[in-house]
């Protein structure tokens, strides 16, 4: 006894990046079309734009563009930023005023402040850096 299908059910959006399901039901969805295109001009165009649509969505999904209202090629290669939960606690000490901050990094950006902090790599105590003030007081509470 030979398979009979009757329905063939597509899924042709993707939650992830190089989703093969997804993208084999667009290429299936896009050679029916092509099929039908004599007999059912306006299904096989439906069809088409609802394969065109989930591709462009997917690829929206799983990129983030730096201009969302006006996409660049450069917009579509995925970020290498993510977001990090810390997990561990942080050591730091108050900024004292004038103290010499020779063996302590200093971003460009950061004028050290009352209020800013001197943070320590708890593994190894001679790396050392500032964190500014507003910033401290943003992301950090007392362990």
């Amino acid at each position: 006894m030979a398979l009979e299908m009757k329905y063939f059910v597509l899924k042709p959006g993707s939650k992830k990046i190089g989703d093969r399901f997804a993208k084999a039901s667009r290429a299936a969805m896009m050679k029916f079309a092509d099929e039908i295109a004599e007999a059912d001009p306006v299904l096989a165009q439906e069809l088409k734009m609802w394969a065109e649509k989930e591709e462009i969505d997917s690829i929206s999904r799983n990129y983030a563009p730096a201009y969302p209202w006006h996409p660049t090629e450069s917009d579509l290669v995925p970020s290498p930023w993510k977001l990090y939960r810390k997990t561990a606690t942080q050591e730091m000490r108050p900024y004292i005023p004038g103290e010499d901050l020779s063996g302590v990094s200093v971003n460009k950006e950061d004028t050290p402040e009352p209020g800013g902090m001197i943070a320590r790599n708890s593994d190894n105590h001679e790396d050392q850096w500032y964190v500014a003030k507003a910033y401290f007081e943003k992301n950090y509470t007392v362990a």
